[in-house]
């Protein structure tokens, strides 16, 4: 599978290690290294929360596709709770519950 990982130097540079293609980015570059990561054909991305929150437009398009999988990560820093949210979203949407705050 063809992998590849957005987000800052010191996350990239562990999977780089792994053997992982690494894009150590500015945020206000991530939505251009995820098209130019899509266009290639990269099957799946894992992209730190804090990245991810500014690619959220192009995330939205490939929910149903097959490929690309983005798979969001926390950094260094630790979890931002940008992925849990939306994690809890998708369930909720999935499973026809309100999005308000855990009422049935």
């Amino acid at each position: 599978m063809n992998m590849a990982v957005i987000g800052d130097s010191d996350t990239v540079t562990g999977f780089e290690l792994a053997g992982v293609k690494g894009y150590a980015i500015k945020p206000q570059e991530a939505p251009q290294t995820l098209e130019k990561l899509i266009s290639e054909g990269v099957e799946l991305i894992i992209i730190t929360e804090k990245l991810a929150a500014f690619v959220q437009d192009i995330a939205k398009k490939y929910e149903s596709s097959a490929t690309p999988i983005l798979v969001e990560i926390p950094d260094k820093k630790g979890s931002t709770g940008f992925a849990e949210n939306m994690v809890a979203e998708m369930v909720r949407r999935a499973v026809g519950l309100e999005a308000a705050g855990g009422k049935e």
